[in-house]
C-alpha cells in the first residue's frame, strides 16, 4: 500500500507523506494505525468506483448508439456468420460421420447374414 500511495503522489505531484523508515506517520498506537489505513484507502477505492460506473463505458460500439449500419455493425454481424458457418460445418461432418457409419454397418450386417444363408446351402 506504501509504494502505491508513493505512485500515486508521484503522479498528482504531491510529495509523500509516508516516511522511509517503513512506520505510520504520527501513528502512536494501533487505533490511529487502523484509521490511517482506513484513511489511505478509501480514496482508491473512490477513484476505482468511479472509473467503474463512468458513463463512457456504455458508449461501447456504435450500436449503443443506434446507429445500426455502421462499418463496425456490418463487420459484427459478419464475423457472427461465419462462425455460425463455423459450427454447422462441424456438425454436419458429425452426422456426415454417423450416416458413414450406420451405412457401413448395414453394409457389414449384410455380407454376415448373406454369408450364414450360403453357408447353409
Amino acid at each position: 500500500m506504501k509504494s502505491f500511495n508513493r505512485i500515486i503522489a508521484k503522479v498528482v505531484g504531491q510529495p509523500s507523506r509516508l516516511p522511509q523508515s517503513g512506520g505510520r506517520a504520527g501513528c502512536r498506537d494501533r487505533r490511529n494505525a487502523r484509521r490511517t489505513t482506513a484513511a489511505g484507502t478509501a480514496a482508491p477505492l473512490a477513484v476505482a468506483a468511479l472509473m467503474l460506473f463512468a458513463p463512457t463505458a456504455a458508449r461501447a460500439c456504435a450500436v449503443c448508439f443506434g446507429n445500426s449500419d455502421s462499418q463496425l455493425s456490418k463487420g459484427m454481424m459478419a464475423g457472427v456468420l461465419v462462425l455460425l458457418f463455423v459450427v454447422l460445418a462441424v456438425l454436419g461432418g458429425f452426422v456426415a460421420l454417423f450416416v458413414h457409419i450406420a451405412r457401413r454397418s448395414a453394409a457389414v450386417a449384410l455380407e454376415e447374414s448373406s454369408a450364414k444363408i450360403e453357408g447353409l446351402k
